[in-house]
């Protein structure tokens, strides 16, 4: 069904008669009317969108706008996925720090970087850790085998080097 949209100049349509005004009968013809009957008739103007065959030209034309707009959705819809992800993962960040609130006010103690002191024990093979600012026990362990190997410094203070110790040197 077309849309019609009435738009009217107002001016009377002339007919092939000597100036009078056409008119039209109920199946849509030219019909005339007689010439002492002008007053009885009113023609008006006007302008309906209609259905009218597209050139070549129209057609090629909303080809080519129909390909433009199907990428633009494509490209729309893409952009709009990688929105919501990105915001899933701004949400995600809420939540977590809500978590992290809330856990924080139950239990009343939050998690902070705290210097501390790490001391080997090597005669009764303990490791301790302690914080510096309350001085409370945060780890008390037995030592791992690579901690219970002593370090031996090679300075130059045994009068020479490991080659001279072990003859590979010169000399």
């Amino acid at each position: 069904m077309a849309k019609k949209k009435p738009q009217t100049d107002k001016k009377p349509k002339q007919g092939k008669a000597g100036g009078q005004p056409a008119t039209t009968d109920a199946q849509g013809k030219a019909a005339s009317a007689a010439p002492g009957d002008a007053s009885k008739v009113r023609v008006e103007h006007i302008s309906m969108e209609l259905p009218c065959p597209l050139t070549a030209d129209d057609v090629a034309l909303r080809a080519q706008t129909a390909a433009r707009l199907v990428a633009d959705r494509a490209q729309k819809r893409s952009d709009a996925k990688d929105e919501n992800k990105r915001r899933k993962l701004e949400i995600a960040e809420i939540e977590a720090k809500i978590d992290t609130n809330s856990r924080e006010v139950r239990e009343g103690l939050t998690q902070r970087m705290v210097k501390c002191e790490r001391t080997y024990y090597y005669e009764t093979k303990r490791v301790v850790d302690i914080r510096l600012d309350n001085g409370g026990v945060v780890h008390d362990r037995e030592m791992t085998d690579a901690e219970l190997q002593t370090q031996f410094p090679f300075d130059g203070e045994g009068g020479g080097s490991l080659d001279d110790e072990f003859g590979g040197g010169e000399g």
